[in-house]
């Protein structure tokens, strides 16, 4: 997923885990993983909805799909259609990261579930749960659980959640070489691209140059899509080429309006080229309203609230 600049740290966006859950297949689902990969959600639905398969290759479709659902906001309808007691791994992880998206009052039940089925090794050995399972460790921040999950899986989307990892824990070292045996594997693979596009914007320096060429040979050989112009924008950003990175980040901002990653980059942009203080607060309140739980919502709330505090006690009013 695309880095996501937040204001004095780097952030690691959930759309970056996102696109690598996809089940590792063989050509036959490629128009359907690729294009989850690259964050054409609505593209892998539909490629998977004219896609004929059986047995296994239909489950990992299905999967793929349904991920591509839950990326898009629509969690409801991978409950609705996948059944409690359904008996594919995959698809049980897929339910799994539904219900934890869908209902944030239940995830310490849902973990404790997760880790049940952890205790069966056919869940275990299965890439589809693992990926979906570390997922969810993922976005809970618990990298450790996560990665021993993964650890025996050797499948691109496997080993670039990896990345994401390792990234998440500040071992840049690590997810460094983690890219390299990727690359090893398959250096034209779309995952091998992105996650070496991850590693380079955290390595920063030069590597922003790097990581600017990885997303603008990926946008030249499949499109663009919401993921691939907030990498170009972010990697734009870290350059200081403000107004190529304001181009991009416009263009993604056309393709989603409601994205959160995009609208944040968006506000560090305006930032740093001095727009308005209006023309800021319009994001902001834009992006209050369409993720208000989101991590960097909140943790602006906590900086206006320690504001207020402050110039509170030094009213002398």
């Amino acid at each position: 997923q695309p880095e996501v600049v937040r204001e004095g740290r780097k952030g690691h966006s959930h759309r970056r885990q996102a696109a690598v859950m996809a089940v590792s297949e063989p050509d036959v689902l490629f128009p359907v993983t690729n294009n989850f990969w690259l964050g054409n959600y609505q593209a892998a639905i539909n490629e998977g909805s004219t896609l004929r398969v059986s047995g296994q290759a239909a489950i990992n479709r299905d999967a793929v799909v349904y991920r591509a659902y839950i990326a898009l906001g629509n969690a409801e309808t991978v409950l609705a259609e996948v059944a409690g007691d359904v008996e594919a791994p995959a698809l049980q992880g897929v339910r799994l990261l539904a219900a934890y998206v869908a209902d944030e009052g239940s995830r310490t039940a849902l973990l404790m579930q997760l880790q049940e089925f952890e205790g069966n090794s056919a869940y275990v050995a299965d890439a589809g749960f693992a990926v979906a399972g570390a997922t969810i460790y993922s976005r809970e921040g618990d990298w450790a659980a996560a990665l021993k999950l993964l650890h025996q899986h050797r499948t691109m989307e496997a080993m670039a959640l990896q990345v994401q990892c390792l990234l998440g824990m500040d071992r840049v070292d690590l997810a460094e070489t983690q890219a390299a045996a990727m690359a090893g594997l398959d250096d034209d693979h779309t995952l091998t691209k992105l996650a070496l596009a991850w590693v380079f914007v955290a390595q920063g320096g030069d590597k922003y140059e790097k990581a600017l060429e990885v997303y603008s040979e990926l946008v030249d050989a499949h499109g663009t899509s919401l993921m691939l112009l907030n990498g170009l924008g972010v990697c734009n950003l870290h350059l200081r080429r403000f107004d190529a990175a304001e181009k991009h980040l416009i263009d993604a901002i056309g393709m989603g309006a409601n994205d959160a990653d995009t609208l944040i980059n968006l506000i560090t942009c305006a930032r740093h080229t001095g727009k308005p203080p209006e023309f800021v607060e319009r994001y902001v309140s834009q992006l209050r309203r369409v993720a208000p739980k989101h991590p960097y919502v909140e943790a602006l709330g906590r900086v206006e609230s320690s504001f207020d505090r402050v110039a509170a006690s030094l009213d002398v009013a």
